[in-house]
């Protein structure tokens, strides 16, 4: 069974989110609509995603979202979808929520437009990111207001929390260092409703420094923590997501990122506040750029997703976690044409777990452009790929030759 096209979309756009799924079995994603002012879009399919029709849930309450780039973040909480995104007409960064299959109000925006910020003197560069605590406050990373050094404005991170509806922002994340450009990468959510920041300086030439701060549940901002300096044009920063997961008792955090000027992404585990090497995965033939690698966890295994330098295509890679990240089996989950803006999750809509990746396709470029689903199945210790229902190798041989 071949990928499936969701529909198609503006270039410009490259705030992917998802794939997410409902207890109903249901799969949802995000893209954009538009190609002057960028309006966001929900898009569903039934339990089988590489067969049913995709189709785009409450249209007319579309969100505004950035005419600029399509910066968008989600976190999925419950039978709610929490977006953040920057929004150019407003000049603000807005948080929109859309219940899914199984809420009070299905398939429905419920909350459109709010807005979290107005920076004073808008970002250089936009990005934002968010949270969901379990008791149902909001935490938003972004790039708020600038730092002015010697006449010359800098971007810098601040974060933003939502509590009983109400928003408390502006607070500062990043320290003003010099003539330095601080930008928000990734956030994530451990134990006892830790929040963990990741964010990067780009110092302007071929280095950077990637740093991290944890945000405790009672709100107090732990020491700045840097994780890797010297980092090879360390604006290239990818990671929707910081993932946490529990390691036999030890607070892991785990991010994954590409280099530009190496065809390796790298993986960065934050263990109970102490750092692991960053480890260039070997092999995988990444196509280094911003928007082509994903991840996801899955228990201790972390997956990463990835546009290929050699053909093109979606391919994955396995880590193992808990120790250094090794290389893994490298497999396929979907042939394309020059994919890019992967996004990536493991997920189950009720035939075992799938690693599922939405990308966008560059061929027909420039607009518009389409956007696919795909999945592979991770049901086992061999990742094969997932067509419309999972096989194990050798019902996939006796397929491949129509036995």
């Amino acid at each position: 069974m071949a990928r499936k096209q969701i529909g198609t979309v503006d270039t410009a756009w490259s705030g992917y989110c998802g794939p997410f799924v409902d207890s109903n079995n249901n799969v949802y994603v995000t893209s954009g609509e538009g190609f002057s002012g960028i309006l966001v879009q929900m898009w569903k399919a039934g339990t089988d995603p590489l067969v049913d029709t995709w189709t785009e849930q409450d249209a007319a309450s579309r969100p505004g979202a950035s005419a600029d780039g399509g910066i968008a973040a989600a976190w999925k909480d419950g039978t709610k979808i929490h977006i953040v995104v920057w929004d150019s007409t407003s000049a603000a960064y807005e948080y929109n929520v859309f219940n899914m299959s199984d809420d009070g109000s299905p398939d429905a925006w419920s909350t459109v437009n709010e807005t979290v910020e107005s920076p004073a003197n808008a970002p250089i560069v936009k990005g934002c990111f968010i949270s969901v605590r379990s008791d149902g406050d909001i935490i938003v990373l972004y790039n708020g207001d600038l730092d002015k050094i010697m006449g010359v404005d800098y971007d810098r991170v601040d974060y933003a929390r939502r509590e009983g509806g109400t928003w408390t922002v502006g607070i500062q994340v990043t320290f003003v260092t010099g003539e330095n450009h601080w930008r928000s990468s990734a956030i994530g959510r451990g134990a006892s409703d830790k929040v963990w920041f990741l964010f990067t300086k780009d110092t302007g030439d071929a280095t950077g420094t990637i740093s991290y701060r944890a945000l405790t549940s009672g709100n107090t901002l732990e020491t700045q923590q840097y994780v890797e300096t010297s980092v090879p044009l360390v604006r290239a920063v990818r990671s929707p997501v910081i993932t946490y997961y529990d390691d036999g008792g030890v607070e892991v955090m785990t991010g994954v990122w590409g280099r530009l000027g190496s065809l390796d992404p790298a993986i960065r585990q934050l263990r109970d506040s102490s750092v692991q090497s960053s480890v260039a995965l070997s092999g995988t033939d990444f196509k280094a750029s911003n928007s082509n690698l994903s991840h996801a966890v899955d228990g201790t295994d972390i997956y990463i997703a990835y546009r290929s330098n050699t053909d093109d295509d979606v391919k994955s890679q396995k880590s193992v976690a808990g120790a250094a990240p090794d290389s893994g089996t490298i497999s396929t989950v979907s042939p394309a044409a020059a994919a890019t803006k992967v996004s990536a999750s493991v997920i189950d809509h009720g035939g075992g777990k799938v690693l599922a990746v939405l990308y966008q396709e560059t061929v027909g470029f420039p607009d518009p452009v389409g956007i696919y689903y795909d999945e592979l199945s991770i049901a086992g210790a061999t990742l094969l790929l997932k067509s419309r229902r999972l096989m194990t190798r050798s019902q996939q041989k006796r397929a491949s030759f129509g036995g």
